[in-house]
């Protein structure tokens, strides 16, 4: 290879790299790292869907200091590619806050919950309605699938709660039929 080289150096010598070419590529690699990187953790099995939300807010403010850092760089095809990459990441952020499941999975997370949010609303990352859109949507979510049987219906001889019980779903039929169950069996023994 390297006698090859010496022989041809002449009509190599426009394919060489020069060291701004190296610099560009250094550049690039460390710009596409922390997406590799991304990719990697939101991949296959190990893909979490609380992650979603803070991988893309991680991500966009990467290339924020990409473009912020390469702001006088004469390579215009860093600064317009880091550009192009925030449009495709808030779009993306856009869809998944609109996902009701994405946003109660962080809210559940215990390292994240509502203090996530309210810091990006503080990072002028999320506007306060959106904040208040997604707690009564989380909320909702709450009441109409995950309510407990408790608040579905009351212990023979209890009053009822004063507050109307949320709408009835397959899963708490099922589950009231599965606790009936296991009191007869309980009481029988």
């Amino acid at each position: 290879m390297d006698v090859f080289c010496l022989r041809h150096s002449e009509q190599l010598e426009e394919d060489r790299l020069s060291l701004d070419d190296w610099e560009q590529l250094a550049d690039a690699v460390s710009i596409l790292q922390p997406f590799h990187s991304a990719t990697l953790r939101m991949d296959g099995d190990f893909s979490e869907v609380h992650n979603i939300l803070v991988e893309l807010h991680f991500l966009r403010a990467t290339f924020t200091e990409v473009l912020q850092k390469y702001q006088a760089n004469p390579h215009l095809h860093i600064r317009r590619a880091a550009a192009e990459e925030i449009v495709v990441l808030d779009k993306y952020r856009e869809v998944n806050k609109e996902l009701t499941a994405c946003v109660a999975a962080v809210v559940l997370h215990p390292a994240y919950k509502w203090e996530y949010f309210e810091v990006a609303v503080d990072k002028l990352e999320w506007a306060e309605d959106q904040l208040q859109d997604a707690k009564l949507r989380v909320q909702g979510l709450r009441l109409t699938k995950y309510m407990p049987l408790s608040s579905l219906r009351g212990t023979e001889g209890e009053s009822q709660p004063d507050t109307p019980p949320s709408p009835v779903t397959a899963f708490a039929t099922w589950l009231a039929q599965r606790q009936r169950t296991v009191i007869s069996n309980s009481t029988l023994h």
